[in-house]
């Protein structure tokens, strides 16, 4: 998918999500989905049919790092998706964001786009909820 392509595609995106103001997403890139601050990136010199979101989801004290980090570990060993969905910190803080590949091709709909976007954040918020809780043990989300 070439970058006009890719264009279009958010601006389809936007009418779907009825975005009363898509100039983040059309010129940024960026959208809140779901309440949740989200990132496209699409490098099509690098792969062209990539698509990187980067959801972030939120910051935890100091005190909770081990109990955090520990999580998210586990998180990305059981539920990575194959190594297609990982998570991690912000380097200079302690916030964590979810990066997840998602294939792109030049037959997907806006729609598609909409909903795998909006399932991932919602099962991510989701698990990162439950780790905020201080039930770090993600095995039993998974199973």
């Amino acid at each position: 998918m070439n970058t006009d392509q890719f264009q279009t595609l958010l601006a389809e995106f936007a009418h779907i999500a009825q975005l009363a103001d898509p100039s983040d997403l059309l010129k940024h890139h960026r959208l809140q989905l779901g309440g949740v601050e989200t990132a496209l990136e699409h490098q099509p010199a690098f792969d062209p049919d990539l698509l990187q979101l980067r959801v972030q989801l939120g910051t935890f004290d100091e005190s909770q790092r081990d109990e955090v980090l520990t999580a998210l570990l586990e998180s990305n060993y059981l539920i990575g998706y194959g190594g297609q969905c990982v998570y991690s910190l912000l380097p200079t803080t302690n916030d964590v964001v979810l990066t997840m590949r998602l294939q792109l091709d030049e037959s997907i709909s806006a729609q598609e786009l909409w909903q795998q976007m909006s399932d991932l954040v919602r099962h991510s918020s989701e698990l990162w909820q439950q780790v905020m809780s201080h039930d770090a043990r993600v095995r039993s989300y998974v199973g």
